[in-house]
């Protein structure tokens, strides 16, 4: 099946025991995987006060407009992808590294960044607010919280939880 994106996304972080993490700017990614040629990765997306991110479609869609802007032979149509995504959260030189391209090399915004962001300034803003330091956010992918699921309903709307623990 193909990957159909929800109308809308929302996760919760949660403690080991279960119990709400109340932490914004929690930094997190959707990965797809593409059925021809590049996988795209939807990035960045915050929790608020509350440690939800609420994720829309017109967020998302945004998102795959830039990567298209990135590189646009390089991608196909994001429908095109396998239905299964993996919704992480981004380790801390994933972010650093993030704001190290964006205040080095793509110094501007693309496309559907647009649309998010306004002006490359929030876009870094965010990426420098991110408290992902603050958790236990192993760097190899293997390890860290994720989720894994199938997108293959139009207009769906998914509600997850991602269990993680706090630094001492």
């Amino acid at each position: 099946m193909h990957l159909c994106l929800p109308k809308l996304v929302a996760i919760a972080l949660k403690m080991p025991d279960g119990s709400p993490l109340r932490q914004a700017n929690v930094l997190l990614k959707i990965q797809t995987f593409a059925s021809y040629k590049n996988d795209i990765s939807l990035f960045p997306f915050a929790t608020n006060d509350e440690g939800i991110a609420r994720i829309t479609n017109a967020e998302m869609r945004a998102e795959v407009s830039a990567t298209y802007d990135s590189g646009l032979m390089d991608y196909t149509a994001i429908e095109s992808a396998y239905d299964m995504v993996e919704i992480r959260l981004c380790s801390q030189s994933e972010i650093e590294g993030a704001i190290a391209c964006r205040t080095n090399t793509w110094k501007c915004l693309l496309e559907g960044e647009k649309k998010r962001w306004k002006t490359i300034n929030k876009l870094l803003a965010l990426l420098k607010s991110s408290t992902n330091n603050l958790l236990i956010i192993p760097e190899e992918l293997a390890f860290r919280p994720k989720i894994r699921d199938a997108w293959a309903k139009p207009d769906a709307e998914y509600e997850y939880q991602i269990h993680v623990r706090i630094k001492n």
